[in-house]
């Protein structure tokens, strides 16, 4: 590959010291090409995505309002004093 453009200020180039040069490489040629994105950046992604598996860990971890428990009690609501607490916590007229 052969790099037929300049980088433009906001051209985003990911840094590896092993990989530097295929990876500017590949961006500029990216950029050229009109493309997105081109096989090295999509390797590249997919490697350090895997490093660090957030859709697994978001699998695992997640939690739904229906695995949540019922509460003990649930207060009715005092309208009375509501603009009061407004103004307490910060809330103004164009808040709400």
């Amino acid at each position: 590959m052969i790099p037929t453009s300049r980088l433009r200020p906001d051209s985003k180039v990911p840094i590896s010291p092993s990989r530097a040069a295929l990876l500017a490489v590949a961006v500029l040629t990216t950029a050229s090409a009109g493309a997105n994105t081109s096989p090295v950046l999509e390797a590249l992604k997919a490697e350090l995505a895997s490093r660090r598996p957030y859709g697994d860990w978001l699998r695992e971890n997640m939690a739904t309002l229906d695995d949540l428990p019922e509460p003990a009690e649930v207060h009715s609501s005092n309208f009375d004093t509501l603009a009061r607490r407004q103004a307490a916590f910060g809330y103004t007229l164009e808040d709400l």
